[in-house]
């Protein structure tokens, strides 16, 4: 077994430390954005049809699921990769794609509201992955405030 840097082998006592914990919580919270992307894309496109007076909710899963891509994207990129960026441009790209998630997430919020087609299998996967989204955000948000409190570290920007 290959024993990595310092900051992933256990201490004294046998626990973690809390770089560790940072990478398991990024790459779990990566793997699940992904794999809701790539649901929404794939319900999306199998149920386009499927609710023909609120088409709108297949435009939503496509774009909410292609937007919120770029999130475990960027996260890879900087805390994976190892790929260095300046903090500015790493705070900038979160906030522009967090911000635009987020309206785009209300708005399909709306739509999924208002569907006329309650009963199709497009408007039960479009509530299914709304509630999702706001689940995953909300967690998301919850763990980084708690985080960036608790343990003031460096992270791969400058």
């Amino acid at each position: 077994m290959a024993i990595g840097n310092n900051s992933d082998k256990l201490d004294d006592e046998g626990f973690t430390d809390i770089r560790t914990a940072e990478k398991v919580f990024n790459n779990v919270y990566s793997i699940l954005c992904l794999l809701q992307c790539l649901t929404m894309l794939i319900i999306a496109a199998v149920f386009f049809h499927n609710c023909p007076g609120s088409i709108i909710l297949g435009i939503y899963l496509i774009f909410q699921g292609l937007l919120a891509t770029i999130i475990p994207i960027l996260m890879c990129y900087v805390f994976r990769c190892g790929r260095r960026m300046k903090r500015v441009t790493y705070y900038t790209a979160c906030v522009t794609v967090g911000l635009i998630c987020t309206g785009w997430g209300i708005a399909g919020t709306y739509w999924v509201d208002v569907a006329e087609c309650k009963s199709s299998n497009l408007y039960k996967a479009a509530l299914g992955l709304a509630i999702a989204t706001w689940l995953l955000n909300g967690l998301f948000l919850l763990f980084s405030v708690i985080y960036r409190k608790c343990y003031r570290t460096e992270w791969n920007v400058y």
